[in-house]
């Protein structure tokens, strides 16, 4: 299953955050940000970690898949 990432992407943009700005907040390259607002890749458990504290929710919020129950 397509993970969610349309969530991510709009949540940093709500923010006014580039994917660059996140990218270096959180330790990753911004082609890997970029590519998990995609969803061509899964974050690590760890980067979810990172993009949760950062952005103040959970990490499974994030990495939770379409059609699952928030």
């Amino acid at each position: 299953m397509q993970r969610k990432r349309s969530y991510l992407r709009k949540i940093r943009q709500e923010k006014q955050l580039s994917i660059s700005d996140v990218a270096k907040e959180i330790g990753i390259d911004n082609s890997h940000l970029a590519s998990i607002e995609r969803g061509r890749k899964s974050p690590s458990w760890d980067v979810g970690c990172r993009l949760g504290k950062f952005f103040g929710i959970e990490a499974c919020t994030l990495l939770q898949r379409d059609g699952d129950e928030e």
